[in-house]
């Protein structure tokens, strides 16, 4: 079952996101306030700013505010991702939404895509009360974020060179769900592959707060 996950981390051009107990150990330990802003924190200030006025993810901000979680914008911060340079970012309730400024290539759009992938992790924390260390919650909200974000779009996927097969909408959601669950140090590559499977069915077919897939 292990070639599974390394099919996965082995895919071109997958960009993961992580949250839980990923995200944490994203920050750096230095202030961000004593650091002059970098080149990659403006660009990705920027990016970030304009990724709150996109339609998805005013859409999810909308939808927290509902569920009785609202976030501000100061919830969403750049920081550069050491050891990560496949993440663009990651969740933590602690520290909010990290959006990481070395590691956000494909710009804007690629920007759009991470925060509403972290807000769905969001809105399941905040409807599900999300157990992170438990495999099968994080394979559903991760099935959930791939699938509604915007990262299994087909222009992605054929960027990534993944095209002409059947199904392969559902090929990139478990392919990235399982990306993700790579990085929680709980769930090994075995559990994390039960975990995917046992849980598809209901969290695949689960849009909401979205009637359908955006």
């Amino acid at each position: 079952m292990t070639s599974v996950v390394e099919d996965a981390l082995n895919a071109q051009g997958d960009h993961a996101n992580g949250n839980i107990p990923i995200a944490s150990s994203m920050k750096p330990e230095t202030s961000r306030a004593a650091d002059a802003p970098s080149e990659a924190r403006i660009r990705c200030e920027s990016l970030k700013n304009k990724a709150l006025k996109s339609p998805t993810v005013k859409f999810l901000l909308d939808a927290l505010k509902a569920e009785g979680c609202p976030v501000q914008p100061s919830f969403f911060i750049c920081d550069p991702c050491t050891g990560y340079s496949e993440i663009s970012g990651g969740f933590d309730p602690n520290a909010g939404i990290v959006l990481c400024e070395n590691s956000l290539p494909h710009g804007q759009q690629q920007a759009d895509r991470a925060v509403a992938h972290e807000l769905i992790h969001v809105f399941d924390h905040c409807r599900a009360k999300v157990d992170w260390t438990d495999c099968r919650h994080h394979a559903c909200s991760e099935i959930r974020a791939a699938n509604l974000s915007g990262d299994c779009h087909w222009w992605q996927e054929f960027q990534r060179g993944n095209f002409g097969i059947s199904a392969q909408h559902q090929r990139c959601v478990k392919r990235r769900a399982l990306l993700s669950l790579a990085m929680n140090p709980n769930c090994t590559a075995e559990q994390s592959v039960k975990a995917v499977d046992d849980v598809w069915d209901i969290c695949f077919k689960d849009h909401y707060p979205f009637d359908d897939i955006p």
